[in-house]
């Protein structure tokens, strides 16, 4: 491979600093946006694997951000310390992806209550993390690790001009585009087949934000993540310039994603109004009226996932607009519904 122009590094270098400050201002001004909302919806529920799993999507990317700041603004660090940031840093951003995956299979497998379809995705899911760590670790010995400063910067330089390296980072994506394509396309097909069937229009809304969010999500993620891919190919000295992008996004999603869910199952009151009258005796009356609503949507297995502590009564329809009959047979494989 030619040598490249130092010049080049060091705007690949300065461009991906400059991307990650981007990145952990949108998480964390994100958090800021929708903390009222977590702490109204969240924090007063039952903690369940539901709201478990929020709470790690939630404050373990921030972890990873100052970790990764502060790695790549130490001043003179030496190949060791960036190695082992290289590893302890990769490795909890598998765990973070690990939780998204976790939440998209808990999603899909509320929609359809299918065991045969959990354990497949469970296993899709496992098999994409392994696959990214492995290609990671074998990569990670074909690393070069140079202190930033011999360019006049701070922080980290790494990279790979190793022959194998390309060939392993097509694979690190490969599965884990596979997993986010399937997850959206089982969220498409089960919104239009609930929505064609639809009378209650309260479940048609929730069938509608879960297609919503799952487009949104896809489409994001998706592109973010063949900009990663391309990068990781065709400029190895800039493969980290969307790696914060994409983590945030993911994060920031993914919890509004399970904020949406956890919105539609809130119950919502009416309001009070008062109407006075006068009579020419001078005499008054008043009459104090209050319209009282529960217009959440509380499917049975969404509401068993979250355990949002409002009654069970959910209206039976919305489950056959949810569930095709053939799924209302597997009420025997629902035992485990509560741990979701």
């Amino acid at each position: 491979m030619a040598p490249v122009d130092p010049s080049v590094i060091t705007a690949n270098v300065v461009a991906t600093k400059y991307a990650y400050v981007a990145s952990a201002t949108l998480l964390f001004y994100d958090i800021s946006l929708t903390f009222e909302k977590e702490v109204a919806t969240v924090w007063q529920a039952k903690k369940t694997l539901g709201t478990s799993l929020f709470f790690i999507n939630r404050y373990l990317p921030p972890v990873i951000f100052f970790l990764d700041l502060a790695a790549q603004f130490r001043f003179n660090p030496d190949v060791k310390f960036c190695k082992n940031y290289e590893l302890s840093s990769t490795i909890l951003d598998f765990a973070a992806i690990a939780v998204v995956e976790a939440v998209l299979i808990m999603r899909t497998h509320a929609l359809y209550q299918n065991q045969k379809l959990l354990y497949a995705l469970c296993a899709l899911g496992i098999i994409s993390i392994i696959n990214m760590a492995t290609c990671f670790l074998i990569v990670l010995n074909y690393l070069t690790f140079v202190p930033a400063s011999t360019l006049g910067l701070v922080g980290c330089l790494s990279g790979c001009t190793s022959p194998v390296c390309r060939p392993l980072l097509i694979a690190f994506w490969i599965p884990f585009m596979l997993f986010e394509t399937l997850v959206f396309a089982l969220t498409a097909r089960k919104s239009y087949t609930s929505y064609r069937i639809a009378r209650n229009n309260q479940t048609t809304r929730l069938v509608s934000m879960l297609f919503r969010d799952g487009l949104v999500y896809y489409i994001i993620i998706i592109c973010v993540s063949l900009f990663n891919f391309f990068i990781w190919i065709f400029d190895p000295f800039a493969s980290y310039l969307a790696v914060g992008l994409l983590k945030c996004l993911q994060a920031t999603i993914c919890s509004r994603l399970l904020l949406n869910i956890r919105g539609m199952l809130e119950p919502q009151t009416g309001t009070t109004f008062t109407s006075k009258t006068s009579t020419n005796g001078g005499t008054h009356s008043s009459t104090t009226a209050k319209f009282t609503t529960r217009q959440s949507v509380q499917p049975t297995e969404l509401s068993s996932s979250w355990n949002t502590g409002v009654d069970e009564s959910f209206d039976m329809s919305a489950r056959k607009v949810i569930h095709s009959p053939s799924d209302s047979r597997r009420e025997g494989h629902r035992s485990g519904e509560d741990d979701w």
